[in-house]
């Protein structure tokens, strides 16, 4: 399991998650360690798809269609 820190600008309370445990700066500020997270680092969670295909579709590229559907006008359709 990856262990994730987690620190935080003071001046702005914006939160930065690094991998490592160190000093860390921002603009010139230095972050102020919060906690250590046990948590699993996961680039493929819901919210990060949704993202990904909202911005996709914003940008005009087609949609990647699962099996059993192809692109119908710019959307999946059962074949």
């Amino acid at each position: 399991m990856a262990s994730i820190f987690i620190y935080e600008d003071q001046k702005t309370g914006e939160l930065f998650h690094y991998k490592r445990r160190g000093s860390h700066r921002k603009n010139g500020r230095r972050l102020v360690f919060i906690k250590k997270s046990r948590a699993e680092t996961s680039s493929n969670h819901i919210l990060n798809r949704i993202e990904e295909s909202y911005s996709d579709e914003k940008a005009g590229y087609p949609p990647n269609c699962n099996k059993g559907y192809v692109e119908k006008n710019g959307k999946c359709a059962p074949e």
